[in-house]
């Protein structure tokens, strides 16, 4: 049975049907990313060091990250996180950021 186009002037029409099966899907897919196991951890890559991270907010985990040295100092050195738009500025490593903003010291 072939599937027919449910788009209508730019519109996609869902059934009840779709909207459960959407719905259905993407808790699947979410369970799944979740419930992984320690023996689907890939081993280290030669000749470095991983490290394991728990990220917690208000007091309790929220995510498990692992790492190598750089970004563990990194993110241990509890950074300034700042989001941007990059259609309005595209910062680089090595630019500074003062008074809110970004820019390039050269």
């Amino acid at each position: 049975m072939k599937k027919e186009n449910k788009h209508k002037d730019g519109v996609r029409q869902l059934t009840t049907m779709d909207v459960l099966k959407d719905f259905f899907n993407k808790k699947r897919k979410y369970k799944i990313k979740t419930s992984l196991k320690s023996e689907a951890i890939p081993p280290a890559p030669p000749g470095s060091k991983i490290n394991h991270l728990a990220i917690i907010l208000d007091g309790e985990v929220q995510e498990i990250m692992r790492a190598q040295n750089r970004l563990t100092a990194l993110l241990l050195s509890k950074p300034l996180i700042i989001e941007f738009d990059p259609e309005e500025i595209r910062p680089e490593v090595g630019w500074l950021y003062s008074d809110g903003k970004f820019f390039n010291n050269d």
